[in-house]
């Protein structure tokens, strides 16, 4: 499953987005185990030095429109 994560750091740094392709496993878990998304989108990250992660906002990409696409493309070049 393909999802926009951004995630939320405890540090003032700026929230980081990524684009990530999850396994269909690990996307299970991910759904399925709260307590374990900052783990399970922790080896995606590549940002040097500790990464003291609060929160993990996301959206699944998939079977989206075209026009929510493009929504979603405007709002992240606002941020």
């Amino acid at each position: 499953m393909k999802i926009a994560v951004r995630c939320i750091y405890y540090l003032p740094v700026r929230p980081n987005f990524l684009v990530v392709d999850l396994p269909d496993d690990e996307w299970r878990k991910f759904l399925n185990e709260p307590d374990s998304r900052v783990n399970i989108i922790r080896p995606y990250i590549k940002r040097s030095g500790p990464s003291y992660i609060t929160q993990i906002a996301w959206i699944p990409l998939e079977n989206l429109s075209e026009e929510e696409k493009n929504e979603l493309r405007d709002a992240l070049d606002e941020v």
